[in-house]
């Protein structure tokens, strides 16, 4: 893996084509994040409760902290939480990307859609 500095950027991999591979990812542990949601919607207290922890340092900006909040609202109407929580708009990629979802997967889930083991 090759370390980006000014010098060297031209022979790290193209930052778009890296960026999808993850979002593709990520997108794929949401997926599954809200299946276990619909399943279990107490799950959303913990995700509450990291959205706040995390308002309270001052690490997630108001928008993104109003997006989710307000998408938890809708855990019991499924198919628009499911189409928020996936959305493919920039913007959720990025929200995505700082998922306040922690702790909802196990680690043998993550494996197991990560690297199909």
């Amino acid at each position: 893996m090759t370390y980006t500095t000014p010098k060297n950027r031209l022979h790290s991999k193209p930052r778009g084509q890296s960026q999808q591979v993850q979002d593709l990812q990520i997108w794929r542990l949401h997926q599954k994040i809200v299946e276990k949601i619909a399943q279990d919607p107490s799950l959303c207290a913990q995700v509450q409760q990291c959205l706040e922890q995390r308002l309270a340092a001052g690490q997630v900006r108001h928008g993104e902290y109003l997006y989710w909040s307000c998408l938890l609202l809708e855990v019991h109407r499924h198919q628009q939480f499911s189409e928020g929580v996936l959305s493919l708009e920039p913007r959720i990629c990025k929200y995505r990307r700082r998922t306040p979802f922690v702790g909802i997967l196990t680690e043998q889930e993550r494996q197991q859609i990560l690297y199909g083991e």
